[in-house]
């Protein structure tokens, strides 16, 4: 019984070594790898597409990682919403294993670089989107005069979305639909 007890309070004490030292490590400790670099306003590179997420957020690589974007000035429908498996397969056909070409415009408040992504073609991803209905123009956040346009002609052409009696846009949805705490 004394060795039982013995043992047990030597597993204890290195237990409680370890997880101090674990602890106390200073954050410069950390390798810079294992950090992402911060998103720069105004910075371009060019990466292949490797998960689009939704009708409006891509992963792309760079520098060996994949990075999470959201498309700048547009807001696709969310899951669950009509529209959204099109807007999203459509995303998936201008972009997915293609290399896109990125300028960072904003981060957004989850830590996202807000982009504009370009194709190799030289289309603007999100225009492509708007004219053909499958995302709306996302005014709170936008002053894109060509999205604004691109959004009328495709509304009053009914394409897409608009094809709709009185489609929902996304902010609307979330704010009726809020997400379930997982």
């Amino acid at each position: 019984m004394i060795a039982k007890s013995r043992v047990f309070r030597v597993w204890m004490v290195a237990t409680a070594v370890v997880t101090t030292v674990a602890i106390s490590v200073p954050t410069s400790a950390v390798s810079v790898e294992t950090r992402r670099p911060a998103p720069v306003v105004g910075q371009t590179w060019t990466g292949r597409v490797v998960v689009v997420a939704d009708g409006d957020t891509i992963e792309v690589m760079r520098d060996g990682r994949a990075v999470r974007v959201r498309l700048a000035g547009i807001d696709a429908p969310e899951a669950g919403q009509p529209w959204s498996s099109r807007a999203r397969s459509r995303l998936a056909e201008l972009t997915y294993h293609r290399a896109v070409t990125i300028l960072v415009r904003d981060v957004d408040r989850y830590g996202r670089s807000v982009v504009d992504a370009t194709c190799a073609d030289g289309r603007r991803v999100s225009a492509v989107l708007v004219a053909e209905g499958l995302a709306w123009f996302y005014a709170a956040y936008s002053t894109d005069s060509e999205l604004k346009r691109l959004e009328a002609e495709a509304r009053a052409a009914r394409r897409g979305l608009w094809s709709d009696r009185n489609p929902t846009p996304p902010w609307l949805w979330r704010q009726r639909h809020p997400r379930r705490a997982r």
